[in-house]
């Protein structure tokens, strides 16, 4: 997706080079460069090719080259940590003959996971680690409470 834009983008700057320009001018005023400055930087800009795309890749899509990231690797690391998710919920039910028991384990070790994901993303956004965990497990939880409802619908509508 990202190389299909970017190929029309190199068209765009081929083609309608001044509207780009025209559109780094106003990108780059938005963020509260002066006019003067602002004429310099597109102008600066104006003569390379590379470097109006440079701008528009980060500008208009967020993108820069250097934290390109590998496909590759975040199927693993993704398929990894689903994996490793899943297995507090699947490992009650290998562990008791009882159902009802591998149920109430699977349900608290699934909640406790939630609330300690909710820690971690606190960690990492520098919130309290507290309300992250209890806003990840009401989340969590009211969406659980939805999917067993549907579930329940759709089986008995079903038999």
């Amino acid at each position: 997706m990202l190389e299909a834009e970017l190929k029309l983008e190199r068209v765009h700057i081929r083609e309608h080079r001044q509207q780009e320009l025209d559109q780094l001018t106003e990108m780059f005023g938005d963020m509260g460069l002066r006019p003067e400055d602002v004429d310099m930087v597109v102008a600066a800009f104006d003569r390379s090719d590379d470097a109006i795309l440079n701008a528009m890749k980060a500008l208009e899509f967020g993108f820069v080259e250097s934290e390109r990231r590998s496909p590759y690797r975040a199927m693993v690391a993704s398929g990894g940590l689903f994996l490793v998710g899943a297995l507090p919920v699947v490992l009650p039910f290998l562990a008791f003959d009882d159902a009802n028991q591998a149920l109430l384990w699977a349900t608290v070790l699934a909640l406790a996971g939630l609330f300690v994901v909710g820690m971690v993303k606190a960690r990492v956004a520098r919130s309290n680690w507290f309300t992250s965990g209890l806003e990840n497990l009401v989340i969590a939880g009211v969406g659980g409470v939805i999917a067993w409802f549907i579930g329940n619908v759709v089986g008995a509508a079903l038999v």
